[in-house]
């Protein structure tokens, strides 16, 4: 029997997350597979590739900085938050 720890993101919010013109509510993981889809109408330019990259940026990938300036002139400067939580895990 092995313990480990697991470390989960837990939520993300961000000023800039705008759900019908008005500040989305914090967005909420939980464990095992979260999705992540457009509207019914297969939208486009609704934000997943983005919200994607903030995904890795928080696990410590460098592409969403390198990338910032092209999202900084299309929605402004932003705050993103995000929190984790620890789970211990017995694997047997």
């Amino acid at each position: 029997m092995k313990v480990r720890r697991y470390t989960l993101l837990k939520n993300i919010s961000c000023d800039a997350f705008i759900k019908n013109g008005e500040l989305r509510k914090p967005i909420v993981f939980k464990p095992g597979l979260n999705v992540i889809i457009g509207g019914s109408q297969g939208d486009n330019s609704i934000g997943k590739s983005t919200f994607l990259m903030i995904i890795d940026f928080v696990f410590g990938d460098n592409d969403y900085p390198i990338k910032e300036a092209i999202v900084i002139k299309n929605i402004g400067n932003h705050i993103i938050k995000y929190e984790f939580f620890s789970q211990w895990l017995l694997l047997y």
